[in-house]
């Protein structure tokens, strides 16, 4: 008898409510639930305000709270129930199990800080036994994976000196 793997994530019956001023809330994702197992590809396609933002963002603990907030569901990684995770366990998660990668790069990068300095502090924070050169040279690695031309220039590069596509390959080396 072969066991079946657990879906890479499965979202459960996910609602995600908006408080207003007043205090009152509104459902703004009602109900939600998919199931994506390792390897696959899922696309929430939908109309500008649908969710679809909400819902990514709510599956990496990023819902601005208290106004937005996880009104009911469960999000299910790999086995694991992480809609329970307090936000110091659950960033232990992020960048090594899940991530995302924004459609907009310029709202996501630091239009002040040069490309590898960006890539260089997700790695102290969630790879801090990495020393100083094993970083650069890992930084390195990641954007040579990525397709990225030059990836020693583009370290010291800034966001507005690389084209759409390239900030969106940083976005994924960094994810």
């Amino acid at each position: 008898m072969t066991s079946v793997p657990h879906p890479a994530i499965e979202v459960r019956e996910l609602s995600i409510a908006i408080r207003d001023e007043q205090g009152n809330e509104r459902l703004m994702v009602s109900d939600i639930s998919f199931r994506i197992a390792a390897g696959e590809t899922l696309a929430l396609v939908g109309e500008s305000g649908c969710g679809k933002s909400l819902t990514a963002m709510s599956l990496l603990h990023l819902l601005p709270q208290p106004q937005v907030r996880l009104h009911s569901g469960e999000i299910i990684l790999a086995g694991q129930a992480v809609h329970r995770l307090g936000k110091k366990q659950f960033r232990k998660l992020r960048s090594h199990r899940i991530g995302v990668i924004f459609q907009d790069p310029m709202t996501a990068l630091n239009p002040v800080q040069p490309i590898g300095k960006q890539i260089d502090e997700v790695l102290r924070l969630h790879r801090p036994e990495l020393a100083r050169r094993a970083r650069r040279d890992r930084c390195l690695e990641l954007l040579k994976d990525v397709g990225l031309p030059a990836p020693e220039a583009r370290l010291i590069a800034y966001p507005h000196q690389l084209s759409g596509g390239m900030r969106q390959r940083v976005m994924i080396a960094m994810a």
